[in-house]
């Protein structure tokens, strides 16, 4: 019978428990990889769903930046500023995938779906971009042509003014040519017992005149209107006042858009022939004041002619 060495069933011992601590040294360290492993595959799928949500919002921008361009009831700043910021925004999304990429928390599958969304998206960003600068060009354009416009119109208006003030300058002109004129004044009193006398040297004596005619010539004029029309004479006294007898022919008549008394008037046909005009006055029942009185003569809106006489 064969015989065992000594110390044998110690080193069997030995070399098994050897073996337990390698064997669960070793499920420790597949534990620990595991878990890292889940870790890492953990923040993979959360850093990738993150970068996926931000993709999605700058696509929903993207479309929403496309229809305010067809809107144009927004102002063109406004749609400018919404291209910077998209802009700025796909900038900062490429760079956050060469991170991830670098990071090596994407996917080559995920990474490749990344790059061709910010490429498309990139794309329509210079396209609006490209579009946005034509508009502003135009609006230049625009802008130039309404300038343009804007200064057409008020060399067009300011022509209309000169002709609009040529015309009125003609029409005064002409006006004034058609305008009568009033000559050779020649007074005659009335005593209140019917005496007439001429006056001398245009006076007159004060107490026994109550009536009074003034004659006058109207000139010819070929380029005057014919037929009737009004003519009044003023009396103002020594005081400056005009003298009136509503009572016996005074009334009113308009003058440079004024109301103004006359002291008497009549109607004249007027045949563009120089003809005599006399015009009578009644004085009121105190008579004429003493001192010089100055007669003045309207027709068609215009003073034709104007004299005086002296009441001594």
């Amino acid at each position: 019978m064969a015989s065992t060495a000594p110390g044998t069933p110690d080193r069997i011992r030995l070399m098994l428990v050897g073996a337990v601590v390698v064997l669960t040294a070793a499920v420790v360290v597949l534990t620990v990889q595991n878990q890292q492993k889940s870790a890492k595959l953990e923040a993979l799928l959360v850093n990738e769903a993150g970068f996926q949500q931000e993709i999605e919002d700058l696509e929903s921008r993207m479309t929403q930046l496309d229809n305010d361009l067809q809107n144009k009831d927004i102002e063109l700043e406004a749609k400018d500023k919404q291209v910077a910021q998209l802009s700025a925004q796909l900038a900062a999304a490429q760079q956050k995938l060469n991170r991830l990429s670098v990071a090596g928390t994407v996917s080559e599958e995920s990474l490749d779906k990344y790059k061709y969304q910010i490429d498309q998206l990139n794309y329509y960003l210079r396209k609006y971009q490209a579009e946005i600068a034509e508009l502003k060009r135009q609006n230049q354009e625009l802008t130039e042509r309404n300038e343009e416009l804007e200064g057409e119109i008020e060399t067009r208006d300011q022509n209309l003014r000169d002709l609009e003030q040529e015309s009125r300058l003609v029409k005064t002109r002409l006006e004034a040519a058609a305008m009568l004129r009033a000559v050779e004044f020649a007074y005659v009193g009335t005593s209140n017992r019917g005496k007439t006398y001429p006056a001398t040297a245009n006076s007159l004596r004060g107490a026994s005149t109550q009536k009074l005619q003034v004659c006058f010539k109207i000139l010819e004029n070929e380029v005057a209107e014919t037929g009737n029309r009004p003519v009044y004479v003023t009396i103002k006294g020594p005081d400056g006042k005009i003298l009136s007898s509503f009572e016996t022919g005074s009334g009113f008549f308009t003058h440079n858009g004024q109301e103004v008394p006359y002291s008497s008037r009549v109607v004249i046909n007027y045949t563009r022939q120089a003809q005599n005009v006399c015009v009578d006055y009644q004085s009121p029942k105190e008579g004429f004041s003493v001192g010089k009185h100055v007669l003045t003569v309207y027709s068609g809106g215009f003073q034709i002619g104007e004299s005086f006489f002296v009441i001594s």
